[in-house]
């Protein structure tokens, strides 16, 4: 990470935002951890819902951190992870 250039600043997409609190909504409740709403639908069609993407999209799923630094550290060092999972990109 030291050796990585500096990436500008994110910032929040409306249409990301609706569709996560969407499938937050869907599969909270039912104390589900799936990147598949209770409807099929996939992190993509969700996203198509509330907006047009233009370049790439990925839907990372975090739970169980009691602070925004805490899950940040968590997918910074991905301990016990000895692989990355499957990457979703939409273009």
């Amino acid at each position: 990470m030291r050796a990585a250039r500096a990436a500008p600043p994110l910032l929040a997409s409306p249409g990301m935002s609706r569709a996560s609190r969407s499938h937050l909504a869907d599969i909270g409740p039912r104390g589900l951890t799936s990147h598949i709403g209770s409807d099929g639908s996939d992190t993509f069609k969700r996203l198509d819902r509330f907006g047009r993407w233009q370049q790439v999209a990925g839907e990372n799923m975090q739970y169980g951190a009691r602070s925004a630094e805490e899950a940040v550290l968590q997918l910074l060092i991905d301990d016990g992870v000895t692989q990355p999972g499957p990457s979703d990109e939409y273009s």
